[in-house]
């Protein structure tokens, strides 16, 4: 099908047109998935020939003059690999190492190391295994719970015992709340810390009583949003009224702050337009949480301003991408997006003043922490999901995000929390998704869950399965 509607597209459009550069690469998509099957079938001959047609599609889109030069990369190695396999070492190395000189993922590295392992050449696996930070890599399966799926934005920490993760996004098998239109602002929580055999996790109270809700809104916006529900008549395939707009809370990292008795939560207010898909956020916050059995309590932070709950609003950047506390001070990173490289600049505040917005001060270099957030210096790029925590294994702060293109995890490393940062370095690449547009999103590292004193850590990704449907999944990395 897909080849049919390719040759359709080749006789009606032009070669720069945009409708064909698409079921190019959908025809690439399913070529890739059908070679990396037959790869781990052990059916090499079809896997060389199928990546073979792969890499001609691959330059086809990203011809070597555009300069995206990943995609043509990634089939470059998986032809490589196949011909290793084949014992055909020598046609197999030109490739691998192009393929690892573009993408410097751990998933190249590897396929070197695997090629001269097969041809015999020690002082070679020696000189690319040095470079290699991770030993190992555990893929764990989904971390869910038992009545929900779709769990989007896995934040987590320890907290009063528990585990406790906080997720953007989340969908109930069989039941929902009535007048609730936005799959958003759910929690789940586990105390079993011990993360060798997958994350099983459990969502507090019922549908009905609005306990899954970790956020509360505010008496204006909940009013708001039932006043911006359709007629009953127009209803989703679940039943329910479909809104047209409403005020949605988006929960980040959870901070524990065990010396105030609290945890707070990271947050973001966002205006939502349902039947566009258009979102604006209005807004970061920290909102206050008693204890994993109690309500979560969002104060008023900046009265007299437009939205009095947020900490950070109006121009100012999206603190809260990632937090972490190191000794008294709470760090917030914030994702700044420029073109098509993003990067991140930083903003701390004492824990035991972090509600005052007066007490923020942000990094501008040279060890200069100033009170004007325009001056704000980048520290690292990242993705807007970041999690940062100190590593004593590693002896350094340790990033995690996402980035490239594709299923990536990349980490970064500092002596200090400002930086300076390393460069990213990716080290695993996972699961495909199932569609050109379907990448990995949200890398979160999870440090609650780490052995060895930080040697073997737990990191989650969220992986689009279809439309408005998806899987978080759970790796885990030994460090050499």
């Amino acid at each position: 099908l897909y080849r049919g509607a390719l040759e359709v597209c080749r006789d009606a459009l032009s070669a720069d047109d945009l409708r064909l550069i698409q079921n190019l690469t959908k025809l690439a998509d399913y070529m890739e998935a059908k070679g990396r099957r037959a790869l781990s079938q052990g059916r090499l001959s079809d896997a060389e020939q199928i990546f073979r047609e792969l890499l001609e599609l691959r330059l086809e889109i990203n011809p070597p003059e555009s300069g995206w030069t990943w995609f043509p990369a990634v089939a470059r190695g998986l032809l490589g690999e196949s011909l290793t396999k084949l014992n055909r070492c020598a046609e197999a190395e030109p490739l691998l190492l192009e393929s690892l000189e573009v993408n410097k993922t751990r998933e190249a590295r590897v396929r070197v190391i695997g090629l001269y392992e097969s041809w015999g050449k020690p002082d070679k696996v020696t000189q690319y295994r040095k470079d290699l930070w991770v030993e190992s890599i555990r893929e764990l399966g989904t971390v869910g719970t038992p009545e929900a799926r779709n769990m989007e934005g896995a934040y987590s920490a320890s907290f009063a015992g528990r585990s406790v993760w906080a997720f953007r996004d989340g969908m109930l098998t069989n039941e929902r709340v009535e007048g609730r239109g936005f799959r958003a602002n759910r929690w789940a929580w586990t105390d079993d810390l011990d993360a060798r055999h997958g994350i099983r996790l459990w969502e507090p109270g019922h549908a009905s009583d609005g306990r899954r809700e970790l956020l509360p809104l505010t008496p204006d916006e909940k009013s708001f949003n039932d006043d911006h529900f359709e007629d009953p008549e127009h209803t989703s395939d679940l039943g329910t009224a479909v809104p047209t707009e409403q005020w949605a809370l988006f929960p980040g990292p959870v901070i524990a702050d065990p010396d105030r008795g609290r945890a707070l939560v990271v947050y973001r207010k966002v205006h939502a337009i349902v039947y566009s898909g258009g979102r604006q956020t209005v807004g970061h916050s920290l909102a206050v949480w008693g204890h994993p059995d109690s309500a979560v309590v969002r104060p008023i932070l900046r009265p007299g301003t437009e939205y009095p709950t947020m900490l950070f609003q109006g121009d100012e950047p999206a603190f809260g991408t990632g937090a972490f506390v190191d000794g008294d001070f709470l760090y917030l990173f914030a994702h700044v997006p420029a073109g098509w490289e993003s990067y991140c600049v930083v903003a701390r505040a004492p824990l035991a003043e972090a509600l005052d917005r007066n007490a923020w001060r942000f990094y501008a270099g040279d060890d200069n922490w100033t009170m004007d957030w325009t001056s704000a210096a980048r520290v690292m790029g990242a993705a807007p999901t970041l999690t940062v925590h100190w590593n004593d294994y590693l002896g350094k702060y340790l990033a995690v995000s996402t980035g490239g293109f594709g299923d990536n995890v990349v980490i970064q490393t500092a002596d200090r929390p400002e930086g300076p940062w390393s460069s990213q370095r990716l080290i695993y690449s996972g699961v495909l998704p199932t569609g050109a547009q379907a990448r990995t999103q949200q890398v979160v590292a999870h440090p609650e869950f780490a052995r060895e004193d930080g040697r073997i850590q737990y990191v989650t990704f969220y992986r689009p399965t279809g439309p408005f449907e998806g899987e978080v999944r759970l790796i885990e990395l030994t460090f050499k």
